[in-house]
């Protein structure tokens, strides 16, 4: 199967969509804040990223994706809590499977946490001291630079384990924001967030996204003066309660989008393992 884009390039993952239809489009209803930028005199409106999670496991269902080239698919759903023990404080947050992999991830107060990834923690040392501040997800905005590539670490959870991260695999946790009403898979949604994957060592490239079928989605593809002069690897687009609408793949070297995987259908009769507990808030 095609790889999944790595979201803060050490993990990645989760979705939504329903439906062929393009009413009762899915959008904030509350811009959170609204702030004036002095140079350009125009005012930019941003958008916490936990709102465009889901940490309800009922609503959140069996999700399935499908990769449109290959015709593969994949599903996700919300199997369990698990705690992290950090020694500034053990934080919970749910576990969620993901095609092949497994991620925990925790939202509260506006903000969200990825907290580990299969077999290992994030962390701002090589001990499990504390989660790295520079890596919760706060506010975005249309045409942000969202740099998280500030040092951190991936412990194996027994500790056999610690490795840089960013690592040296070509991840670089730097993505251009867009936000835009996109159609997936037949339905709209408004204010998407589409998380654009940058590589600032490789030089850009214009991407053909299947021959136009960014029109049809409703993108507005990259120029180089928005990305810094920066390749681009991978796209991922959120939307708003609902979590990843779409992952893509882009290849560095022609620009060429290899595959996409879209939502196309949420099972609700996921019923999560006795003992769940709903330890998010701000949901």
């Amino acid at each position: 199967m095609t790889k999944l884009p790595r979201l803060y390039i050490c993990a990645l993952v989760v979705l939504n969509i329903v439906g062929c239809n393009y009413d009762r489009p899915e959008g904030p209803e509350v811009i959170d804040v609204t702030t004036a930028v002095q140079q350009e005199n125009i005012r930019l409106k941003k958008y916490w990223m936990a709102d465009y999670w889901s940490s309800n496991p009922r609503a959140y269902g069996i999700r399935t994706y499908e990769w449109l080239d290959s015709g593969e698919s994949f599903t996700s759903m919300m199997v369990g809590v698990e705690t992290v023990p950090y020694e500034t404080g053990a934080m919970t947050g749910v576990k969620m499977v993901f095609g092949d992999g497994t991620f925990v991830f925790r939202t509260e107060r506006k903000r969200l946490w990825w907290l580990k990834e299969d077999e290992h923690y994030l962390s701002a040392d090589c001990d499990l001291t504390a989660y790295p501040a520079d890596k919760i997800f706060g506010q975005v905005y249309d045409g942000m630079i969202h740099d998280m590539s500030a040092p951190a670490w991936e412990v194996k959870d027994d500790f056999s384990e610690c490795r840089p991260c960013p690592g040296v695999d070509g991840d670089s946790w730097v993505n251009l924001v867009h936000v835009r009403d996109v159609i997936v898979h037949g339905k709209k949604y408004i204010n998407a967030v589409v998380f654009w994957d940058l590589e600032p060592g490789e030089p850009f490239k214009e991407i053909n996204f299947f021959d136009g079928y960014e029109h049809e989605m409703g993108l507005t593809l990259p120029t180089a003066d928005e990305t810094n002069g920066w390749a681009i690897d991978d796209i991922v687009i959120f939307g708003f309660k609902k979590g990843i609408l779409a992952v893509g793949n882009i290849d560095l070297e022609t620009g060429n989008l290899s595959d996409l995987a879209v939502l196309v259908s949420i099972a609700h009769h996921h019923r999560p393992p006795d003992g769940f507990e709903h330890t998010q808030s701000g949901d």
